[in-house]
Order: structure tokens, then sequence, then C-alpha cells
């Protein structure tokens, strides 16, 4: 199975992002601007990822159209090229999946000097049937469609899915940088352990709480 490519549908394109190679543009014709959408199944290794990002040069332009003015054939451009073939990526944006936090959705956004990788919430898996149903209209309504397109079901809405932007992308090269960092599949054993003790402490953390608040509303009563 080609790991790099999973569900058809996204939140990242929903943000804006297409994962489309269609007809050229404007930018593409004058800077060799492209984009291309990394889609997994399976988790990042933790220490792997971060190696992987660390690797990643620092842009020293300030501005997109600096950026993108820079030629290609500069020395420390192609000294950067060789580094990583993350350098040539201007932009990225989406959500990946971190073996060390397996009910956390990790928002990742980048873009020139920038690069921020934050918890957004939880995969919709890691909540308990009783938070379902408590969920708001808009909120029910996206995971609904997120069961209908995107469930998996051994990992729920677990994946990866990033937007890549850049000039002169390499995603070939791009694609493999990511692929090493995903978990084996000797990896994913104990990982299993580990997201199902991670969804059982949210669970009891959750009817805790709930719990706390019945016998605090009790007082008043």
């Amino acid at each position: 199975t080609d790991e790099s490519h999973g569900h058809g549908h996204s939140h990242a394109e929903s943000k804006g992002h297409s994962n489309s190679h269609g007809s050229s543009t404007t930018a593409e014709d004058r800077f060799g601007i492209r984009s291309f959408t990394f889609r997994a199944s399976r988790p990042f290794h933790g220490q792997r990822f971060a190696a992987a990002l660390q690797q990643w040069p620092e842009s020293r332009k300030d501005c997109l159209m600096e950026m993108l003015l820079e030629s290609s054939s500069e020395p420390e451009a192609v000294a950067a090229a060789q580094l990583s073939p993350l350098s040539r990526v201007i932009r990225s944006k989406g959500f990946c999946w971190v073996d060390t936090y397996p009910s956390s959705r990790m928002y990742w956004s980048h873009a020139g000097k920038q690069m921020n990788l934050e918890h957004e919430g939880v995969w919709w898996d890691a909540l308990t049937e009783r938070q379902k149903k408590m969920l708001d209209p808009l909120s029910r309504d996206e995971y609904e469609r997120c069961r209908r397109e995107e469930w998996d079901n051994d990992w729920g809405d677990r994946r990866q899915e990033l937007v890549f932007i850049g000039q002169g992308l390499d995603e070939a090269a791009i694609r493999e940088v990511l692929g090493r960092c995903l978990l084996t599949e000797k990896e994913m054993g104990p990982y299993r352990t580990k997201q199902e003790k991670d969804k059982a402490e949210l669970t009891n953390a959750y009817l805790s709480q709930e719990l706390e608040e019945a016998e605090e509303l009790e007082e008043f009563v």
C-alpha cells in the first residue's frame, strides 16, 4: 500500500488548498510554483519526525516575493536543497498524527520563516460516545462526513494530511523524507496498545469530570 496516499477528501483542502496537478497557472509559469498533498494512514515517529524538521533549512527571506525571486542556482539555495528537499517548500499546512500524542490532532502551519506545530483538539475517534451525542449541529455534520469519507476501521479519523506549496519542488524526495518518519509495521503493534491506553485515560478523565460536576450540582440543590 502506498502510505503517502489515503482518503480522498481533506480538512486541509477545505481551508483553501488543492492537491490538483491540473493546468498551469501564472505562478507556475513564472516561478515554477506547484503543490501536492501528502497523505498517510500511519503516525509519525516523534523522534524521526523531529529530526527531519531539524534538517529543514530556515528561509532568510522576509517575504514571499523575495523567496520567489531568489535564484535556485545561487550557492546558498543549492546547498540548502542538497541538505533537505523541504528547502524548496514556501508554504505548507494541514493535520498530522504523531505517535507520542495518539489522541491529539496536530495542526501544522508553515510560511517562510514561520513554522508552527501545535495541538488542535482531539481526533473524533478519541471522543466518548456521550461526547459525540452532545455535539452541536455543525460539528455533528462534520463528524458524520468524516465517518462517511475518511474513517478507518482501525484508526478512526487519525491520518497525515499535509499540503505543500513550493518552487521547483522535488515531490518524490519530500514524500521519501516524510515516509521514513512513519511508523513501520513492526512499530504499529506497540503503538496500538499505546493508543488504546491513551483513549481509555481520556475517557476516564471525562467521566471523572462529569462526576465532579454532578456532585457540585447536588450541593446547590
